[in-house]
């Protein structure tokens, strides 16, 4: 699923006891992105109230063991966000001032400020995933501004229903101050995947993506058929017909799932992640004279250029002329997700092209690196590796 395409899983977590403990959630593996639900009750001057269902009782600091769990899927390079709001509770802001009182509170208890009851801890959150649902469609980009002035670097996201625009955050999604948007495709017929057929979803998709000004957009889905009212895509469905349709899409993000709990019955997540990756070793000399076709295709996932055995576009004592140029022939092709700079590990592993260690690292490096699609340096091979060490010589630098 979202790993099989580029992206990330985001998933819900906090709605039911018998979901596992947040640390054990992120040691799965699984998941890029865990929203701790819900901040089920805030704004016109009411006492916030979160509903971690059946894990922990918030009052009186019961909660705050969250920190080691929090810590540990950082640790692990899971973003952990307080989602606010939720398909249940009593939400919603007044004003701009309120908006404010919220970012104040939100901020002294899960970020950067300081607060003598922070909920869970002194942990600090990576974000705040706006799951609006009901209430008002006011002042919810003020209330991100409010956010992002405390600190940029803290991830917005948003749930919101397929049908476009969203009738409670429409507005505050085109402030262009949202990160990633996990859209629900699910509890939507008009917009959702029925059997058969992408139509309905893909040109909602196409919607999201062309019209919202975040860095990603998410594909929001059931994780059992008992997850939601509607919109359940069986995985071979979304593996052969939904994702082909929409992940060559820049803005694609991944997959968000509700919830960890049903993810746990089905295992969508991880009968989902299975991939056959493609790759191919293609010459030097732009397109390839074999597979060249073949690459053009867009199927391949990695290329791992033969710059050797071919002097027009090999590196040649002490120039980087002929290499660089075909490096940037292959880099801008944008056939494939990375480019590996291919090399034999010993001056007799091929006729000509062998780079000494150092000359890689000092001048040949320094030229490609900075490419999106460098993808790192493909060697021939381990039995000519062990003779020379050229792999662990390079390996800080590559």
């Amino acid at each position: 699923m979202g790993c099989e395409a580029g992206g990330g899983i985001s998933i819900y977590w906090g709605q039911n006891g018998n979901e596992g403990t947040l640390a054990e959630t992120c040691a799965t593996g699984n998941y890029h992105y865990v929203n701790i639900a819900f901040l089920s009750a805030f704004g016109n001057g009411q006492p916030p109230v979160i509903n971690l269902a059946g894990h922990c009782d918030p009052t009186n600091s019961g909660c705050a063991g969250l920190t080691s769990d929090i810590k540990s899927c950082q640790a692990k390079g899971v973003k952990v966000l307080l989602s606010i709001g939720g398909g249940a509770g009593g939400y919603y802001l007044a004003s701009k001032q309120d908006a404010e009182q919220v970012a104040t509170y939100l901020w002294d208890n899960f970020f950067g400020g300081s607060s003598s009851a922070r909920p869970f801890g002194p942990a600090v959150l990576d974000g705040v995933d706006f799951d609006i649902e009901g209430g008002t469609n006011q002042h919810w980009d003020d209330l991100a501004k409010f956010l992002k002035a405390h600190d940029e670097k803290i991830v917005l996201t948003a749930a919101p229903q397929c049908p476009f625009p969203d009738a409670w955050i429409g507005s505050a999604l085109e402030s262009g101050l949202f990160d990633y948007v996990w859209v629900q495709f699910y509890n939507n017929a008009p917009c959702q995947y029925s059997p058969g057929s992408v139509k309905n979803l893909e040109e909602a998709w196409k919607q999201w993506t062309s019209a919202i000004p975040a860095k990603k957009i998410f594909l929001g889905l059931p994780a059992a058929p008992d997850a939601a009212g509607s919109g359940f895509i069986p995985v071979n469905d979304l593996e052969s017909q939904v994702l082909p349709a929409i992940k060559n899409s820049y803005k694609y993000g991944g997959v968000m799932l509700w919830s960890k709990y049903y993810d746990d019955q089905t295992g969508y997540s991880k009968s989902s992640q299975k991939k056959v990756y493609i790759t191919g070793a293609p010459q030097c000399p732009y397109p390839d004279a074999w597979i060249g076709r073949a690459i053009s295709t867009g199927l391949f996932d990695y290329l791992w250029v033969q710059f050797y055995n071919n002097p027009p576009c090999q590196y040649s004592g002490g120039s980087i002329d002929g290499l660089q140029n075909a490096w940037d022939q292959w880099t801008s092709s944008g056939h494939a997700k990375k480019i590996f700079l291919g090399l034999p590990a010993a001056q007799e592993a091929a006729g000509s092209g062998f780079i000494p260690p150092h000359e890689l690292i000092s001048t040949v490096l320094p030229a490609i690196k900075s490419s999106q699609k460098y993808g790192g340096v493909m060697l021939w091979s381990k039995f000519y590796d062990e003779q020379t060490g050229y792999a662990k010589a390079i390996k800080k630098h590559v």
